[in-house]
Protein backbone atom coordinates (compact mmCIF):
# COMPACT_ATOMS: atom_id res chain seq x y z
CA UNK A 1 0.00 0.00 0.00
CA UNK A 2 1.56 3.22 -1.00
CA UNK A 3 1.45 5.64 2.06
CA UNK A 4 -0.62 8.50 1.67
CA UNK A 5 1.16 11.97 0.56
CA UNK A 6 -1.70 13.81 -0.88
CA UNK A 7 -3.02 14.47 -4.24
CA UNK A 8 -0.43 15.90 -5.98
CA UNK A 9 1.87 13.17 -8.23
CA UNK A 10 5.19 14.96 -8.07
CA UNK A 11 4.95 14.06 -4.23
CA UNK A 12 5.40 10.64 -4.88
CA UNK A 13 8.33 8.87 -5.78
CA UNK A 14 9.33 7.57 -9.69
CA UNK A 15 9.61 3.35 -7.59
CA UNK A 16 5.70 4.24 -6.34
CA UNK A 17 4.25 5.44 -9.69
CA UNK A 18 5.63 3.01 -11.76
CA UNK A 19 6.20 0.12 -9.61
CA UNK A 20 3.40 0.10 -7.30
CA UNK A 21 0.84 2.38 -8.31
CA UNK A 22 -2.45 0.47 -10.13
CA UNK A 23 -5.73 2.10 -11.95
CA UNK A 24 -7.64 2.96 -8.70
CA UNK A 25 -4.61 4.75 -7.21
CA UNK A 26 -4.06 6.52 -10.08
CA UNK A 27 -7.33 7.35 -10.71
CA UNK A 28 -8.22 8.58 -7.15
CA UNK A 29 -4.82 11.27 -7.33
CA UNK A 30 -6.41 12.61 -10.57
CA UNK A 31 -9.48 12.89 -8.91
CA UNK A 32 -8.19 14.68 -6.05
CA UNK A 33 -6.19 17.52 -8.37
CA UNK A 34 -9.35 18.79 -9.41
CA UNK A 35 -9.74 17.20 -12.60
CA UNK A 36 -13.55 15.20 -13.21
CA UNK A 37 -14.95 11.87 -13.73
CA UNK A 38 -15.95 13.16 -17.31
CA UNK A 39 -12.32 14.41 -17.66
CA UNK A 40 -10.85 10.56 -16.93
CA UNK A 41 -13.27 9.36 -19.29
CA UNK A 42 -11.98 11.03 -22.25
CA UNK A 43 -8.51 9.72 -21.51
CA UNK A 44 -6.78 6.69 -19.49
CA UNK A 45 -6.95 4.42 -23.02
CA UNK A 46 -4.54 5.08 -25.09
CA UNK A 47 -2.19 2.35 -24.69
CA UNK A 48 -3.97 1.33 -28.30
CA UNK A 49 -3.79 4.92 -30.12
CA UNK A 50 -1.37 5.34 -32.98
CA UNK A 51 1.55 7.87 -33.06
CA UNK A 52 -1.08 10.35 -34.30
CA UNK A 53 -4.04 10.13 -32.08
CA UNK A 54 -2.01 10.30 -29.36
CA UNK A 55 -0.51 13.79 -30.23
CA UNK A 56 -4.30 15.36 -30.46
CA UNK A 57 -5.30 13.27 -26.86
CA UNK A 58 -1.78 14.54 -25.33
CA UNK A 59 -2.93 18.18 -26.88
CA UNK A 60 -6.36 17.97 -25.53
CA UNK A 61 -5.13 17.17 -22.11
CA UNK A 62 -3.03 19.45 -21.99
CA UNK A 63 -5.74 22.00 -22.40
CA UNK A 64 -7.95 19.94 -19.98
CA UNK A 65 -5.20 20.51 -17.45
CA UNK A 66 -4.89 24.02 -18.14
CA UNK A 67 -9.32 24.42 -17.42
CA UNK A 68 -8.68 22.96 -14.25
CA UNK A 69 -6.05 24.91 -13.42
CA UNK A 70 -3.29 22.30 -13.16
CA UNK A 71 -0.16 24.06 -14.96
CA UNK A 72 2.77 22.45 -13.67
CA UNK A 73 2.09 19.53 -15.12
CA UNK A 74 5.49 16.78 -15.99
CA UNK A 75 5.42 13.75 -18.30
CA UNK A 76 4.88 11.38 -15.60
CA UNK A 77 1.11 13.90 -14.92
CA UNK A 78 0.68 13.21 -18.60
CA UNK A 79 1.53 9.65 -18.88
CA UNK A 80 -0.79 8.32 -16.06
CA UNK A 81 -3.73 10.74 -17.40
CA UNK A 82 -3.63 9.14 -20.62
CA UNK A 83 -2.83 5.57 -20.00
CA UNK A 84 -4.59 5.55 -16.10
CA UNK A 85 -6.95 2.39 -17.53
CA UNK A 86 -4.11 -0.11 -17.51
CA UNK A 87 -1.53 1.75 -15.66
CA UNK A 88 0.46 -1.44 -13.75
CA UNK A 89 4.07 -1.87 -12.85
CA UNK A 90 4.45 -3.42 -16.12
CA UNK A 91 3.79 -1.13 -18.46
CA UNK A 92 4.04 2.30 -16.27
CA UNK A 93 7.63 3.19 -17.84
CA UNK A 94 6.43 2.05 -21.80
CA UNK A 95 3.52 4.57 -21.43
CA UNK A 96 5.92 7.35 -20.21
CA UNK A 97 8.56 6.54 -23.00
CA UNK A 98 5.78 6.83 -25.37
CA UNK A 99 4.65 10.64 -23.63
CA UNK A 100 8.24 11.62 -24.23
CA UNK A 101 9.25 10.05 -27.64
CA UNK A 102 5.82 12.08 -29.11
CA UNK A 103 6.23 15.44 -26.98
CA UNK A 104 10.19 14.93 -28.23
CA UNK A 105 8.75 14.56 -32.12
CA UNK A 106 6.37 17.17 -32.26
CA UNK A 107 8.69 19.92 -29.99
CA UNK A 108 11.70 18.87 -30.66
CA UNK A 109 12.97 21.78 -33.66
CA UNK A 110 11.37 24.91 -31.71
CA UNK A 111 13.16 23.59 -28.25
CA UNK A 112 16.11 23.68 -30.06
CA UNK A 113 15.61 27.06 -31.68
CA UNK A 114 14.00 28.50 -27.99
CA UNK A 115 17.68 26.88 -26.54
CA UNK A 116 20.07 28.76 -28.99
CA UNK A 117 18.41 31.83 -29.00
CA UNK A 118 18.19 31.94 -24.96
CA UNK A 119 21.07 30.32 -24.61
CA UNK A 120 19.63 27.59 -22.04
CA UNK A 121 18.09 24.38 -22.26
CA UNK A 122 14.57 24.08 -23.06
CA UNK A 123 12.70 20.80 -22.68
CA UNK A 124 10.36 19.54 -25.26
CA UNK A 125 7.83 19.58 -22.77
CA UNK A 126 7.72 23.24 -22.08
CA UNK A 127 6.77 24.23 -25.25
CA UNK A 128 3.87 21.84 -24.97
CA UNK A 129 3.07 24.19 -21.93
CA UNK A 130 3.67 27.67 -23.51
CA UNK A 131 1.36 26.33 -26.55
CA UNK A 132 -1.54 25.29 -24.27
CA UNK A 133 -1.35 28.43 -22.47
CA UNK A 134 -0.02 26.90 -18.99
CA UNK A 135 3.18 28.69 -18.80
CA UNK A 136 2.47 31.89 -16.62
CA UNK A 137 6.66 32.93 -15.84
CA UNK A 138 9.30 35.14 -17.44
CA UNK A 139 12.10 33.38 -18.01
CA UNK A 140 12.65 34.46 -21.56
CA UNK A 141 11.93 37.97 -20.57
CA UNK A 142 14.49 37.61 -17.62
CA UNK A 143 17.20 36.43 -20.16
CA UNK A 144 17.38 39.82 -21.62
CA UNK A 145 18.46 41.30 -18.22
CA UNK A 146 20.32 38.58 -16.59
CA UNK A 147 22.79 36.69 -18.73
CA UNK A 148 24.14 34.02 -15.93
CA UNK A 149 21.24 31.79 -14.54
CA UNK A 150 20.42 28.75 -15.38
CA UNK A 151 16.70 27.17 -15.11
CA UNK A 152 16.02 23.81 -14.59
CA UNK A 153 12.66 22.14 -16.21
CA UNK A 154 11.47 21.91 -12.59
CA UNK A 155 11.87 26.30 -12.64
CA UNK A 156 9.93 26.13 -16.21
CA UNK A 157 7.11 23.41 -14.76
CA UNK A 158 6.31 25.88 -11.58
CA UNK A 159 6.44 28.79 -13.92
CA UNK A 160 8.73 30.77 -11.72
CA UNK A 161 9.81 33.96 -12.17
CA UNK A 162 12.70 36.50 -11.64
CA UNK A 163 12.84 40.33 -10.58
CA UNK A 164 13.49 42.39 -13.85
CA UNK A 165 14.02 46.12 -13.24
CA UNK A 166 11.43 47.57 -15.18
CA UNK A 167 11.16 51.18 -17.15
CA UNK A 168 8.46 53.77 -15.18
CA UNK A 169 9.01 57.55 -14.44
CA UNK A 170 11.02 57.52 -11.95
CA UNK A 171 13.56 55.25 -14.83
CA UNK A 172 15.12 51.51 -14.88
CA UNK A 173 14.61 50.12 -11.33
CA UNK A 174 13.27 47.08 -9.35
CA UNK A 175 9.19 47.01 -7.64
CA UNK A 176 9.27 47.84 -4.38
CA UNK A 177 8.18 44.39 -3.37
CA UNK A 178 11.45 42.76 -5.13
CA UNK A 179 14.08 44.93 -3.92
CA UNK A 180 12.49 44.05 0.00
CA UNK A 181 12.55 40.58 -0.99
CA UNK A 182 15.94 40.80 -2.03
CA UNK A 183 17.52 42.71 1.21
CA UNK A 184 15.59 40.20 3.29
CA UNK A 185 17.63 36.96 1.34
CA UNK A 186 20.27 39.80 1.54
CA UNK A 187 19.71 39.67 5.80
CA UNK A 188 18.58 35.69 6.14
CA UNK A 189 19.84 34.01 3.37
CA UNK A 190 22.22 31.62 1.95
CA UNK A 191 23.07 29.33 -1.02
CA UNK A 192 23.17 24.99 -0.90
CA UNK A 193 24.64 23.19 -3.02
CA UNK A 194 23.44 19.36 -3.77
CA UNK A 195 27.04 17.81 -2.89
CA UNK A 196 30.36 18.76 -2.16
CA UNK A 197 31.30 18.23 -5.84
CA UNK A 198 28.80 20.29 -7.32
CA UNK A 199 30.00 24.04 -8.14
CA UNK A 200 26.08 25.05 -8.96
CA UNK A 201 23.63 26.15 -5.73
CA UNK A 202 20.29 24.57 -6.30
CA UNK A 203 18.48 25.77 -3.28
CA UNK A 204 18.19 29.07 -1.52
CA UNK A 205 17.95 28.94 2.46
CA UNK A 206 15.96 31.85 4.35
CA UNK A 207 16.27 31.19 8.21
CA UNK A 208 15.09 33.57 11.00
CA UNK A 209 15.31 32.98 15.07
CA UNK A 210 12.48 32.28 16.92
CA UNK A 211 11.22 36.18 16.88
CA UNK A 212 10.18 36.25 13.61
CA UNK A 213 7.91 33.81 12.89
CA UNK A 214 5.44 36.07 12.66
CA UNK A 215 7.35 38.14 9.99
CA UNK A 216 7.36 35.20 7.99
CA UNK A 217 4.06 33.99 8.41
CA UNK A 218 2.73 37.16 7.79
CA UNK A 219 4.39 38.86 5.29
CA UNK A 220 7.41 37.47 4.48
CA UNK A 221 5.74 34.05 2.33
CA UNK A 222 3.76 36.40 0.69
CA UNK A 223 6.23 39.01 -0.62
CA UNK A 224 8.47 35.96 -2.28
CA UNK A 225 5.42 33.63 -3.45
CA UNK A 226 4.86 37.16 -5.21
CA UNK A 227 8.02 37.88 -7.09
CA UNK A 228 8.80 34.92 -7.46
CA UNK A 229 5.82 33.23 -8.90
CA UNK A 230 5.93 30.75 -5.92
CA UNK A 231 3.32 28.72 -3.44
CA UNK A 232 3.92 26.79 -0.36
CA UNK A 233 7.01 28.28 0.88
CA UNK A 234 5.77 28.36 4.36
CA UNK A 235 8.46 25.93 6.38
CA UNK A 236 9.61 25.45 9.96
CA UNK A 237 11.91 23.74 11.32
CA UNK A 238 11.88 22.22 15.21
CA UNK A 239 14.97 23.16 17.45
CA UNK A 240 15.33 22.48 20.83
CA UNK A 241 15.89 25.17 23.81
CA UNK A 242 19.36 25.62 25.35
CA UNK A 243 18.54 23.78 28.25
CA UNK A 244 17.03 20.82 26.25
CA UNK A 245 14.19 20.86 28.29
CA UNK A 246 11.70 22.19 25.50
CA UNK A 247 11.56 22.91 21.85
CA UNK A 248 10.92 26.23 19.50
CA UNK A 249 10.26 26.74 16.06
CA UNK A 250 12.52 28.28 13.78
CA UNK A 251 11.19 29.76 10.49
CA UNK A 252 12.65 29.25 7.77
CA UNK A 253 12.27 28.75 3.55
CA UNK A 254 13.47 26.53 1.30
CA UNK A 255 13.46 27.65 -2.21
CA UNK A 256 14.37 24.71 -4.62
CA UNK A 257 15.23 26.85 -7.66
CA UNK A 258 17.91 26.92 -10.19
CA UNK A 259 17.00 29.58 -11.62
CA UNK A 260 16.30 31.24 -8.27
CA UNK A 261 19.87 30.39 -6.64
CA UNK A 262 22.21 30.38 -9.97
CA UNK A 263 20.76 34.24 -10.59
CA UNK A 264 21.26 34.92 -7.35
CA UNK A 265 25.01 33.34 -7.88
CA UNK A 266 26.06 34.58 -11.00
CA UNK A 267 24.16 37.52 -12.16
CA UNK A 268 24.28 39.65 -8.14
CA UNK A 269 27.36 38.53 -7.39
CA UNK A 270 25.49 36.41 -3.95
CA UNK A 271 28.40 34.40 -1.93
CA UNK A 272 29.13 30.79 -2.97
CA UNK A 273 29.98 29.60 0.43
CA UNK A 274 30.47 30.78 4.25
CA UNK A 275 28.24 31.40 6.77
CA UNK A 276 25.55 33.54 5.86
CA UNK A 277 26.76 36.43 7.45
CA UNK A 278 29.94 36.08 5.33
CA UNK A 279 31.50 38.17 2.36
CA UNK A 280 28.49 39.67 1.37
CA UNK A 281 28.61 43.01 -0.83
CA UNK A 282 25.17 44.35 -1.61
CA UNK A 283 24.28 44.04 -5.46
CA UNK A 284 24.79 47.18 -7.28
CA UNK A 285 21.41 47.04 -8.44
CA UNK A 286 19.64 47.49 -5.75
CA UNK A 287 21.65 50.42 -4.58
CA UNK A 288 20.37 52.75 -7.20
CA UNK A 289 18.54 55.81 -5.99
CA UNK A 290 15.19 54.27 -6.49
CA UNK A 291 15.86 50.81 -4.52
CA UNK A 292 18.05 51.43 -1.98
CA UNK A 293 15.76 52.23 0.70
CA UNK A 294 13.43 49.14 -0.05
CA UNK A 295 16.22 47.20 -0.54
CA UNK A 296 17.34 48.04 3.03
CA UNK A 297 14.08 47.99 4.10
CA UNK A 298 13.83 44.05 3.86
CA UNK A 299 17.52 43.47 5.12
CA UNK A 300 17.14 45.87 8.29
CA UNK A 301 13.58 43.25 8.99
CA UNK A 302 15.72 40.50 9.76
CA UNK A 303 19.06 41.75 10.48
CA UNK A 304 18.08 44.36 12.63
CA UNK A 305 17.69 43.17 16.37
CA UNK A 306 15.80 45.38 18.75
CA UNK A 307 18.17 45.73 22.34
CA UNK A 308 15.46 45.30 24.97
CA UNK A 309 17.31 47.21 27.49
CA UNK A 310 18.99 50.29 25.53
CA UNK A 311 15.81 50.17 22.91
CA UNK A 312 18.54 50.37 19.86
CA UNK A 313 18.31 48.39 16.70
CA UNK A 314 21.62 46.38 16.30
CA UNK A 315 23.18 44.78 13.48
CA UNK A 316 25.60 41.70 14.25
CA UNK A 317 28.25 40.27 12.49
CA UNK A 318 32.11 38.60 12.60
CA UNK A 319 32.27 40.61 8.75
CA UNK A 320 33.11 44.04 9.46
CA UNK A 321 33.07 44.72 6.04
CA UNK A 322 29.19 43.93 6.29
CA UNK A 323 28.76 46.30 8.98
CA UNK A 324 30.55 48.89 7.35
CA UNK A 325 28.31 48.59 4.15
CA UNK A 326 25.32 48.70 6.59
CA UNK A 327 26.35 51.43 8.16
CA UNK A 328 26.74 53.64 4.69
CA UNK A 329 23.45 52.85 3.63
CA UNK A 330 21.54 53.86 6.62
CA UNK A 331 24.01 57.26 6.54
CA UNK A 332 22.51 57.62 3.13
CA UNK A 333 19.11 57.37 4.35
CA UNK A 334 19.90 59.95 6.71
CA UNK A 335 20.08 57.73 9.67
CA UNK A 336 22.82 58.14 12.37
CA UNK A 337 24.78 54.91 13.37
CA UNK A 338 27.46 53.86 16.13
CA UNK A 339 30.82 53.07 15.23
CA UNK A 340 31.66 49.29 15.27
CA UNK A 341 31.69 47.69 18.45
CA UNK A 342 34.68 45.11 18.15
CA UNK A 343 33.45 42.61 21.01
CA UNK A 344 33.15 39.17 20.68
CA UNK A 345 30.36 39.69 18.35
CA UNK A 346 31.11 42.51 16.35
CA UNK A 347 27.87 45.51 16.03
CA UNK A 348 26.55 48.46 15.37
CA UNK A 349 23.49 50.04 16.42
CA UNK A 350 21.01 52.71 15.56
CA UNK A 351 20.09 54.33 19.14
CA UNK A 352 17.05 54.43 20.86
CA UNK A 353 16.62 58.24 20.15
CA UNK A 354 17.05 57.29 16.49
CA UNK A 355 15.05 54.49 16.40
CA UNK A 356 11.37 55.94 14.94
CA UNK A 357 13.21 57.66 12.45
CA UNK A 358 14.35 54.69 11.10
CA UNK A 359 10.82 52.96 11.85
CA UNK A 360 9.43 56.19 9.56
CA UNK A 361 12.19 56.25 7.02
CA UNK A 362 12.09 52.54 5.93
CA UNK A 363 9.35 49.65 5.34
CA UNK A 364 9.57 47.14 8.77
CA UNK A 365 7.62 44.64 8.33
CA UNK A 366 8.74 42.91 11.28
CA UNK A 367 6.67 43.15 14.20
CA UNK A 368 9.60 42.52 16.75
CA UNK A 369 11.17 45.64 15.59
CA UNK A 370 8.11 47.86 15.95
CA UNK A 371 7.00 46.91 19.37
Amino acid sequence: MVKEKGSDPHNYTTRELYNEFGPKQIQRTLLARSLTSEDLARFGNCDSADDTSLELKIFEAAETLKQRCIHDFSTSVLAILLFHDSWNPKTARSYKGRVIRRISAMFRDEAKHKSEKYCMEIPHIQILRETTGNYSGNLYEAREHWSKFSPSDLDFQRSVRLPVPLPNQEGIRFSEEAAFVLGAIYAAGYLARKNKESQDPYRVIIRGDKGDLEFFQKHLHVLIGSVFNLSNLCSRETRPTADRNSTYIMPSFKIDSLAIATWLRYDLGFPAGGTRNENKRFPEVCLREHDYIPFLSGFVSLKGTKHKQRGAIRFVSRDQGLLLQISRQLQRAGLPVSRIYDSASPFIEVVKSNVPALLSKLSIRNPKLMQ
